[in-house]
C-alpha cells in the first residue's frame, strides 16, 4: 500500500494555511457585490449563484482562519507560500459563476484572466451576458490588482517598517493602504465616466478593469464605447497609466515630494519608453491615435482594444513585434501591471553599461546605484535576482510561443498571444477564443499565473509540493 505523506512539520502548514483564511473569506464578502447586482437586474439565479460561492470562500477562509490553531509567525518562505496558495483557490473558487456560461474548462480560464488582471476573455458577445456576471468579472482584476500590490508589500518590507510582524498583520495594515488610494481612484474615475457620457454600470465597469489594469469590456468592446466616445477613452488612457504606476510613488508624490518624479529611474525608463512607442505609432500604418493607444495598453498591461480582434491581427508585423516586446516589458514594480516591470529592465541596461566600463583598461569604478523610492546599491545578490527573474521569464514566454505555434498558428501571432498572457496584458490576436485547443486553454491559465506571481512564486509552490512529498511504501 503506498501513501502520500508531507515530509515538513506540520507547523508549517498550521501556518500557510492559516495565512490564507482572512484573505479567502475578504473575497467572500466582496462577492455579495455582484449578488446585490443580480438582485437589482432581476437575476435571481445569479444573486444565488454569487451568495454560493462567497459562502464557499467564506468557508474555507473560515476553517483555515478557525480550525487551524498555530501561533507562531511564519517567515518569508511560509508568506510566499500562503500568497501563491491564496491565488490558486481563489481562482478556482472565482470560476464558479462563470458555469452558468461557460464549460468547466473555459469558466476556470475567465477566473484565470480576472484575477491576473489579464483581461482575456471566451465570452463572444458581452451583451448578452448578465449584469451580475460582467461585474463580477470586472471587480476580479480589482480584487486580484490590489491583493497583488499588497502581497508584493508585504513581501518586499519595503512600506512596514515593522519587519518582525507576520504575514497577517503586515497584510491587514498595507491593505487598508492600497485600498483607500485605489478607492479614490476608483471614485474619480466612476464619475469621470459618467461625466463622459457613460451609463452608471459601464462606468463602474470600465473604473474597475481600468485601475486594476484588467481590460475587461462590459459593454461588448471598448471600441464599441470609445470609438463614439474620445473622452472615454482619455479617462480609460488615464487610469490604466495610474494603475501601471509604482504605488510607491504616488503617495510619494500625494506626500508633496514631487522631486522623486523626477529622479525615479521608473518614470525616465518609462519616459524613453513613451518616447520610442510614439516614434513606432507613427511609423506604423494604421491610425496614429489608434496605434498610440494601443502602445500605451502593452505597456500599462491593461489591454484594453479599441479595434476589433481581426484589425489587430491584420497589424503589419513590425508594429505586432513592437508590441510583443512591450508587452514583455509592462509597467512599474508595486503596481497592479505584469511584465518583466520597467525597474528590471533599467537594471539590466544599467547593469550591461557598468560591465563595459568594468572592461576598459582603467577599470574604471563605478558605484552600482540606481534611484526608486530611494538609493539602492546594487549587490551581486541583486542582480543575480534580476538576471535570474528576466531569464525564467524569457525562457517561459518562448516555450509558450513555440507550443501555441505547434498548433499551427502564425508564429508572430503565437509569441505575442503568449507575451499577452504571461504579463497578464489581454491583447488578443484571435487566438484566445472559445474555439482554441484545450491545451492552449490550460497553457495560458498556467501562463497568466506564473506571470502574476512572477514565476517564482508559482514555481515555489510548486517545488514545495512535489518537494515535501514522498512515496512512503508500508507493508507489501
Amino acid at each position: 500500500m503506498t501513501k502520500w505523506l508531507f515530509e515538513s512539520e506540520i507547523s508549517d502548514l498550521k501556518i500557510i494555511f492559516r495565512d490564507t483564511g482572512p484573505i479567502l473569506m475578504a473575497f467572500g464578502a466582496l462577492t455579495g457585490f455582484p449578488a446585490l447586482a443580480s438582485l437589482f437586474y432581476r437575476e435571481f439565479t445569479g444573486a444565488l449563484v454569487f451568495l454560493f460561492t462567497g459562502a464557499l470562500y467564506i468557508g474555507l477562509g473560515f476553517f483555515f482562519s478557525a480550525m487551524v490553531s498555530e501561533e507562531k509567525t511564519g517567515s518569508a518562505k511560509h508568506a510566499q507560500l500562503s500568497i501563491a496558495l491564496v491565488w490558486l483557490i481563489a481562482v478556482f473558487l472565482g470560476g464558479v459563476p462563470f458555469l452558468r456560461i461557460h464549460p468547466p474548462l473555459d469558466a476556470l480560464f475567465e477566473s484565470a484572466a480576472g484575477f491576473t488582471t489579464t483581461g482575456f476573455t471566451l465570452m463572444e458577445d458581452a451583451l448578452e451576458v448578465e449584469k451580475g456576471i460582467l461585474l463580477w468579472r470586472s471587480l476580479q482584476p480589482f480584487m486580484g490588482g490590489v491583493f497583488f500590490v499588497t502581497s508584493v508589500l508585504a513581501l518586499s518590507k519595503s512600506f512596514d517598517a515593522n519587519s518582525d510582524r507576520g504575514l497577517k498583520e503586515r497584510m491587514e495594515t498595507i491593505s487598508l493602504k492600497v485600498l483607500k488610494l485605489y478607492g479614490l481612484f476608483l471614485v474619480a474615475g466612476f464619475l469621470l465616466f459618467l461625466l463622459s457620457g457613460t451609463t452608471v454600470f459601464e462606468a463602474l465597469g470600465y473604473s474597475l478593469s481600468s485601475i486594476s489594469t484588467g481590460g475587461f469590456s462590459v459593454n461588448g468592446s471598448l471600441g464599441a464605447l470609445g470609438l463614439n466616445n474620445s473622452r472615454a477613452v482619455i479617462v480609460s488612457l488615464l487610469l490604466t497609466v495610474l494603475g501601471s504606476m509604482n504605488i510607491l510613488l504616488i503617495f510619494k508624490v500625494l506626500e508633496g515630494d514631487l522631486n522623486e518624479v523626477l529622479k525615479n529611474a521608473e518614470i525616465l525608463g518609462g519616459i524613453l519608453l513613451v518616447a520610442a512607442g510614439t516614434l513606432a505609432a507613427a511609423f506604423a500604418k494604421g491610425d496614429f491615435f489608434i496605434e498610440l493607444y494601443h502602445f500605451f495598453a502593452a505597456l500599462t498591461t491593461s489591454g484594453f482594444m479599441i479595434v476589433d480582434t481581426p484589425a489587430l491581427a491584420g497589424s503589419e508585423g513590425f508594429y505586432k513585434a513592437f508590441l510583443t516586446a512591450i508587452m514583455l516589458i509592462g509597467g512599474s514594480i508595486y503596481s497592479t501591471a505584469g511584465g518583466l516591470k520597467i525597474y528590471r529592465v533599467v537594471v539590466l541596461v544599467k547593469s550591461l553599461y557598468w560591465r563595459m566600463l568594468a572592461l576598459l583598461p582603467d577599470k574604471t569604478t563605478v558605484a552600482r546605484k540606481i534611484h526608486n523610492i530611494e538609493d539602492f546599491l546594487l549587490s551581486d545578490e541583486n542582480l543575480i535576482r534580476v538576471y535570474s527573474f528576466a531569464g525564467f521569464f524569457i525562457l517561459a514566454f518562448t516555450a509558450s510561443g513555440l507550443v501555441v505555434s505547434a498548433y499551427g498558428y502564425p508564429v508572430l501571432d503565437a509569441f505575442f498571444e503568449s507575451a499577452s498572457a504571461l504579463s497578464n496584458v489581454g491583447l488578443t490576436t484571435g487566438i484566445v477564443s472559445p474555439a482554441m485547443p484545450q491545451p492552449l486553454k490550460l497553457l495560458f491559465i498556467f501562463d497568466m499565473l506564473l506571470g502574476r506571481l512572477e514565476v517564482l512564486g508559482l514555481m515555489v509552490l510548486i517545488f514545495y509540493i512535489t518537494g515535501k512529498m514522498k512515496v512512503v511504501t508500508i507493508g507489501r
